[in-house]
């Protein structure tokens, strides 16, 4: 569960607004970002930054919560014009107010907390799916007298229900339309076994290159 860095980047033109950005003297840049970066310091979002690095020109943090990974880093640093900017990837804005800083780092932990909730919730409604479908294939099962187990992905659950002759047949159920697909599940398996106990064998599979250089015959030229 990552925060992505559009969405990064969308906060940060939301929360760094205003009429004048803050502007030091070159002088006065490598002391300014030493006293942020004290300051950055004794907050305890702050996951690492850079105070013992020999670089004074910048100040890069990370912040606690896992968009910050694989050394990726908001960095602070004024602009050749003299301005202080925030930038991480590709992304820079001027500050404003040092007040701001704080604020975001306040948002980004609150966007991340808004993530962790909709996936908890997604887990949970998936689980609920998945136990629902897995109910009914087993009082089918149990009805029809077969043998199956389940592989799950992230958007379906196969079930391979065990037939005659060491063949196997394969039937996914999408979590989004898996009541529409248990509703005729019963009747696919008794057909499927049917048919396949009088010798018909067939398959199905995906539509390739291959098969667009066939010569179809159409019905409508029967």
């Amino acid at each position: 569960m990552l925060l992505y860095l559009s969405t990064i980047a969308k906060l940060l033109q939301q929360y760094f607004i205003g009429d004048s950005p803050i502007i030091k003297k070159t002088s006065e840049h490598d002391i300014f970002l030493s006293a942020l970066k004290e300051h950055l310091i004794l907050n305890e979002d702050i996951k690492q930054i850079d105070r013992y690095w020999d670089n004074t020109s910048e100040c890069c943090f990370k912040i606690k919560v896992p968009s910050f990974i694989e050394n990726r880093f908001l960095t602070i640093a004024f602009t050749p014009t003299n301005e202080l900017s925030i930038t991480i990837g590709s992304h820079t804005v001027p500050i404003y107010h040092l007040e701001q800083i704080d604020t975001f780092i306040d948002r980004l932990k609150l966007e991340y907390n808004k993530i962790q909730w909709q996936h908890a919730k997604a887990e949970k409604i998936l689980h609920l799916k998945q136990k629902a479908i897995m109910a009914k294939i087993k009082e089918i099962a149990k009805e029809e007298q077969f043998d199956f187990y389940t592989s799950e992905y992230a958007t379906k659950l196969k079930i391979l229900v065990r037939m005659p002759q060491n063949r196997i047949l394969e039937v996914d159920v999408p979590y989004g339309k898996f009541q529409a697909v248990l509703k005729n599940m019963r009747d696919l398996i008794i057909t499927i076994r049917a048919l396949h106990n009088s010798g018909i064998t067939f398959r199905l599979k995906s539509y390739s290159h291959h098969d667009k250089h066939c010569t179809w015959i159409t019905h409508d030229s029967l």
